[in-house]
């Protein structure tokens, strides 16, 4: 499906997709294998530690699950079939919770400044909250600090594929990502996942 889109880095705005050429509504934009998918049934089935440690925890929110899930294949090292895609993962992201105290002032503007503190409070909140269990897991130091969460977040944010009604779950081996509002852009499979464009696009844009 390249055809239709192309991923590159934009000097200004970072790592993007973006149209090749003219899309029309309800085009097949994109194809993906669930088995080139990590979700976090597709984690905890493929590790009884990861799953057995998660049923003593079953407070944290979703978020919360798949962020430490990540984390957990991360820490595998080389051992894990997705560590060629964690070698190209960001080092950083420009997301709310990422900002500190001179990016949050730079803001100037008193509601953005509460939400940039408000976005750091949350984030900081969720990772207290889930650092027993990242501890119970033995992760490596550099994967319990604050900033590794804030890059996992970061990842699941940005890289994924968010299907109606049931959340951010889908994180891409390759590095592409897509949002849709529209139940009828997603075709669920049991092998694989499909996305229709659900507007037309008539010059080359960010999709």
């Amino acid at each position: 499906m390249f055809s239709v889109y192309g991923i590159g880095v934009k000097s200004a705005r970072g790592r993007g997709v973006a149209a090749l050429r003219p899309i029309s509504k309800g085009e097949l934009l994109l194809k993906v294998p669930k088995s080139a998918l990590i979700t976090t049934g597709s984690l905890l089935s493929r590790n009884e530690t990861l799953s057995l440690a998660l049923k003593a925890h079953l407070s944290h929110s979703s978020t919360q699950v798949f962020t430490v899930c990540l984390l957990y294949e991360i820490n595998k090292g080389k051992a894990s079939p997705w560590h060629p895609y964690f070698l190209h993962l960001p080092h950083s992201y420009s997301i709310l919770a990422a900002f500190g105290e001179l990016e949050t002032q730079a803001l100037k503007v008193d509601y953005a400044i509460w939400a940039a503190q408000k976005a750091v409070t949350k984030a900081k909140y969720e990772w207290e909250q889930a650092f027993t269990l990242m501890k119970e897991l033995k992760l490596k130091p550099p994967l319990l600090t604050f900033r590794a969460w804030i890059l996992a977040t970061g990842t699941i944010s940005s890289q994924c594929l968010c299907f109606p009604g049931i959340g951010i779950d889908y994180c891409f081996k390759v590095s592409v990502w897509m949002v849709t509002s529209s139940p009828k852009a997603l075709d669920l499979k049991p092998n694989y996942v499909r996305a229709w464009a659900n507007m037309g696009i008539s010059y080359a844009n960010q999709v």
